[in-house]
């Protein structure tokens, strides 16, 4: 190495000090010593298939339903907040569609009054009900802080606020041959527009926080079926919640 450079060099020590700090979440333009930041999000889904079947027992048709509702909540400020509660402002939105379609189609035959003719009788009909809706949310979020680490997580709407309407479209048709009865004969078909309605139940929601330096998490995910609806339904709720105390 020419002696020049060597001159130019910073002196290099064995050991390099380094002060080393965890990321922390901030909360920008927030007064006060704590902030609330996170996310909600809950679905509820409904699926269901059935198989149709003409007076003989046999496979006619099918019948299918499914539906889908979604919550998406973002913490936007606190309404207020202790060592043992807060209360979050969240805004967001809602949105829900469904889709019902039957098909049936029968020929069969059947025994008239007499006991001793039998003649063949058609059927055939099906409906198409579609509908979507979206709605932007403002609510409310409660937390409760237990001593030994555990929360509970709900909203306080009463599912007032989580009840939106859209458009949606219904039609239908039906067929019919009364082999014995001439007078039972149809052909009808119609259609509609239609409002769709649709509500997000409320939720609650228990864990187990996790505190440190400062952050207190609460995080978490909960599948689980919904009973007492026409249809089988699937509801999921996930969170992630960040409480960040000022240093």
């Amino acid at each position: 190495m020419p002696q020049e450079l060597a001159y130019r060099m910073w002196p290099v020590s064995s050991t390099m000090p380094l002060r080393v700090r965890d990321w922390k979440p901030s909360c920008e333009g927030v007064t006060g010593d704590t902030c609330w930041t996170g996310t909600i999000t809950v679905t509820e889904q409904q699926a269901e298939s059935k198989t149709l079947l003409d007076p003989n027992g046999a496979p006619a048709g099918t019948d299918h339903y499914k539906s889908q509702l979604r919550g998406e909540y973002v913490v936007t400020g606190v309404a207020g907040t202790g060592a043992s509660f807060a209360s979050l402002d969240v805004q967001g939105k809602l949105s829900g569609s469904h889709e019902h379609k039957v098909r049936y189609d029968a020929v069969y035959d059947v025994t008239c009054a007499d006991g001793r003719t039998v003649k063949t009788e058609t059927h055939r009909y099906g409906l198409t009900d579609v509908g979507s809706a979206t709605r932007d949310l403002q609510e409310s979020v409660f937390i409760e802080l237990h001593e030994d680490g555990s929360y509970e997580l709900s909203n306080g709407s009463w599912n007032t606020s989580t009840l939106f309407s859209g458009t949606g479209e219904y039609s239908d048709y039906n067929h019919y041959r009364g082999a014995c009865n001439p007078y039972q004969d149809n052909d009808r078909e119609s259609s509609k527009a239609t409002v769709a309605r649709y509500g997000l139940d409320d939720f609650t929601e228990e864990g187990v926080a996790k505190n440190q330096n400062g952050i207190l998490t609460l995080q978490g995910s909960r599948t689980f079926t919904v009973e007492n609806r026409l249809h089988p339904t699937t509801r999921t709720v996930t969170w992630n919640l960040i409480r960040v105390t000022a240093d």
